[in-house]
């Protein structure tokens, strides 16, 4: 596809297409156009991508190995189509980095994902506010919401918030007002759900991005800090749950318990033990029905998750694949953009410490973002 108005077109079309809003599953004949159009789209960018004869990264072969070995898992637990389009939207989420990358259209591409995140925020929380989803003709009375249930759109309003900053500071050179207020729109939908997790998470992403140049918060607030709590956390709910200690804690913010979490976490656990390899891929309707995780369908934590559906080699390969992304942006980008990145990562691990959905496109997107910039050689980058 050699014409500017010709990529501008497939871009938008991809993004609509690869991000699809929770909102069109609930129109049948919507939601068969979009996977027909998923099915086009990702054709097409197999052919340009054979046509011009565009080569693999690093990065993606390193995702497309991941993406195997959870294709095993699922395979062995006879399960391989529940997440197929899921794998199948991140094998070509990659593909389409390749293809554009070292290209005139990057900031094209991030002026389309800074318009698509406005639009959803604002979508998202004006369905909240009607306490209908968009254009159903049934009442719906679970995961009405356009961007889908209170915590599923969390972890997509975290990664559409930072999408919006990450433009501005690109190729604005700092955040415009516009974009607080967005991101406003995006907060209060979450409070007037009150989806804990996620309206603490998206609390901290604001306030984090509004001390993006300070020392200390970027001493305290990264990847690290986020993952250490993490492992603290599954530790002490597997192993050495204190219902008393928890209780008086999540009192102090309206809720009681875990949600069952400790629990599913301990489950998890024994889970990943029965299958260690390569894991479960996903439970299939039996062995949810019959308990497996406490009659819910995954872990409610990305360490128990990866862990669980992945096993041993998917985890370690993904962890390899994530740190990878993550040092190309620190080689590639400049500091502001570097850190703003670290601060949208962090907060959603943040927000994966009680819930997280392991084939979530938006999550890819971020990572897959990261090694985007077309400034320096992405090779030694890599290295």
């Amino acid at each position: 596809m050699k014409s500017n108005l010709g990529n501008k077109i497939f871009i938008v079309l991809f993004f609509i297409i690869y991000l699809k809003p929770f909102n069109v599953s609930l129109i049948p004949m919507l939601d068969k156009v979009f996977q027909i159009g998923k099915i086009l789209v990702t054709l097409v960018l197999v052919l340009m991508f054979i046509i011009q004869r565009k080569r693999v990264s690093r990065i993606t072969k390193i995702c497309w190995l991941f993406l195997l070995s959870w294709c095993v898992g699922l395979a062995l637990n006879h399960n391989i189509m529940s997440y197929l389009m899921e794998i199948l939207s991140v094998f070509g989420l990659f593909m389409f980095f390749d293809y554009y990358r070292s290209s005139k259209f990057e900031k094209y591409i991030f002026k389309t994902l800074y318009n698509i995140s406005a639009v959803y925020i604002c979508l998202h929380t004006f369905t909240i506010i009607i306490d209908h989803p968009l254009f159903a003709t049934a009442i719906i009375s679970y995961d009405k919401y356009f961007l889908g249930g209170d915590n599923r759109s969390a972890f997509i309003l975290i990664v559409l918030c930072c999408l919006l900053f990450l433009y501005d500071l690109k190729y604005r050179k700092k955040i415009q007002l516009i974009s607080y207020v967005i991101s406003l729109v995006g907060f209060f939908g979450l409070a007037y759900t009150f989806a804990v997790t996620g309206l603490v998470a998206y609390a901290v992403l604001l306030i984090a991005t509004a001390f993006l140049y300070d020392p200390f918060v970027n001493r305290v607030f990264n990847l690290k800090t986020c993952t250490t709590l993490i492992v603290i956390a599954v530790l002490f709910v597997t192993f050495f749950y204190n219902a008393s200690l928890v209780d008086s804690i999540t009192g102090l913010i309206g809720k009681k318990g875990l949600s069952s979490r400790e629990k599913i976490w301990p489950l998890a656990f024994d889970r990943f033990l029965e299958k260690p390899v390569f894991g479960y891929g996903s439970l299939t309707d039996q062995q949810i029905n019959n308990y497996y995780l406490y009659g819910t369908t995954h872990a409610h934590n990305i360490l128990l998750e990866f862990l669980m559906m992945t096993g041993l080699v998917g985890s370690v390969i993904f962890i390899k694949f994530f740190i990878t992304s993550v040092k190309v942006c620190n080689r590639n980008e400049k500091k502001s953009v570097y850190r703003m990145f670290i601060i949208g990562l962090s907060t959603f691990l943040l927000c994966s410490l009680f819930d997280f959905y392991i084939g979530l496109i938006y999550f890819y997107l971020l990572i897959g973002l990261l090694t985007f910039n077309s400034k320096k050689d992405y090779k030694k980058a890599a290295a």
